[in-house]
């Protein structure tokens, strides 16, 4: 979406630095700050939520040719949303709330949203929330978009412990372990 790739288009303008200029180590604490400073005041400017704003942000650069070779396609934030507030509800209060090709987590992230702040949303981060994926990179990028939920580490660490790197198609044993 136009709005949304400029948006988040600003994020990489306003960076002081290039990180990759220079290793991830070499960076100081006060250079990672402020980044981040500079990142989180990007996406304020746009209309996107902050959480579903890092969903797009670690996503993977990829060809349209091997979007299509991976099957990586990723959900718009917008979409994200209104399943969420669809779907969510019928759900009810019991289970895990599964995205069997979960990329970096923007409709895990959305469900989530659809809580209150505080401990019950950290209870469906850590007891409910479920995704699969091939990349390992869309997967850490589903955890850092949750995590930015929470302010409750063990919920983040329950949440990491059911992202699975697999392909959700070939995988019928670990859903029905799962379930």
């Amino acid at each position: 979406d136009a709005q949304e790739s400029r948006g988040l288009g600003d994020v990489y303008k306003r960076q002081p630095f290039s990180p990759t200029d220079r290793a991830s180590s070499e960076f100081s604490t006060r250079e990672t700050a402020e980044w981040a400073r500079q990142i989180l005041a990007s996406i304020g400017d746009t209309p996107i939520p902050p959480a579903l704003a890092l969903c797009a942000l670690s996503r993977e650069p990829l060809t349209a040719a091997a979007q299509r070779t991976r099957g990586a396609y990723y959900t718009d934030w917008r979409l994200a949303e209104a399943l969420a507030q669809e779907s969510v509800p019928r759900a009810g209060n019991s289970g895990l709330w599964i995205d069997p090709a979960c990329g970096t987590g923007a409709l895990l992230v959305a469900a989530a949203q659809t809580a209150p702040k505080g401990s019950e949303r950290d209870a469906i981060i850590a007891d409910r929330l479920t995704g699969a994926d091939l990349s390992l990179n869309a997967l850490r990028g589903a955890r850092l978009a949750v995590a930015s939920l929470t302010r409750d580490l063990g919920a983040v660490e329950s949440f990491k412990a059911r992202l699975l790197q697999q392909d959700s198609l070939l995988s019928e044993e670990v859903w029905n372990a799962l379930a």
